[in-house]
């Protein structure tokens, strides 16, 4: 018999209006046998975007779902088939890992794992195991996740990035700028929504990380790529400790490129 557990995991997203914002999402992570799903399921097809059903459900239609298997799309993924992990948009055309849902009254069974979307064939995962779950267990895991969601979702963190810089004008004639430019524009990045929930636990890493970011900021503003060598050691491992941050996955992709080629311009730089 398996053991079904959840973690509380992290995902985030990226839209770009004007400016790019990275949003930064609590999950709910699934463990088998105190391994994550995700990593028994990722080395057959890589798709680490995905999320639960109930990170982008309502909670009543998630608990319908993993209880009984009673899916509201009539024709997908097939009758008694749920999504285990899906697409973070809650489209399961879009994507989704999916089994058969088995239940017999003392156990709940999770079996035939296959990856679904809309255009293509479903793809089987015969590699991926049968797990059997103790139906006790398995419903007292769904209420654990079920009272944990009881709060409003809001995001962990938010952080805006730099506005787009070139106009139609210049994409038109294609003027390009130096990748210096480039890294020193998306450096400017703002949190305008951390996680202060708890200053004496994740958040007070949090706000050490963003104190980093902000005094990278301040010394490529004061002096552009021409930090003097006395201060390059400092900013160099502030740029080295935002990359190696857990927290990293808050940054737009942009500001995140330009924190590393900050970093590789200033190794070279002290080498010299």
């Amino acid at each position: 018999m398996n053991v079904l557990g959840c973690e509380r995991g992290q995902t985030s997203h990226e839209t770009t209006f004007g400016k790019v914002v990275r949003t930064v999402w609590s999950t709910t992570e699934f463990v088998v046998d105190d391994v994550p799903l995700r990593g028994l399921l990722d080395p057959h097809l890589d798709h680490p975007q995905l999320v639960s059903v109930f990170d982008t459900w309502p909670a009543s239609d998630a608990e319908k779902v993993m209880r009984l298997g009673d899916f509201p799309e009539q024709h997908w993924p097939g009758i008694g088939r749920i999504p285990v992990l899906m697409c973070p948009c809650g489209d399961p055309y879009c994507g989704a890992f999916t089994c058969r849902l088995g239940t017999d009254g003392d156990t709940v069974t999770w079996s035939n794992w296959a990856f679904e979307d809309f255009a293509n064939t479903a793809e089987s995962l015969p590699l991926v195991p049968d797990y059997m779950f103790s139906a006790a267990q398995y419903g007292a895991l769904i209420d654990r996740v079920l009272a944990q969601l009881e709060a409003p979702s809001q995001p962990l963190t938010v952080v805006e990035g730099a506005w787009r810089r070139r106009s139609v004008l210049s994409r038109i004639l294609r003027r390009r700028t130096s990748e210096a430019d480039e890294a020193l524009h998306w450096l400017d990045a703002r949190a305008v929504r951390p996680s202060l929930a708890d200053p004496g636990g994740a958040s007070a890493s949090y706000l050490d990380f963003l104190e980093d970011l902000e005094l990278c900021q301040a010394d490529f503003a004061a002096t552009g790529l021409h930090v003097p060598p006395a201060a390059r050691p400092e900013t160099l491992n502030r740029l080295r400790r935002i990359l190696q941050s857990p927290h990293s996955i808050s940054l737009p992709t942009k500001t995140l490129w330009a924190v590393r080629w900050l970093a590789d311009h200033l190794a070279a730089s002290s080498r010299d």
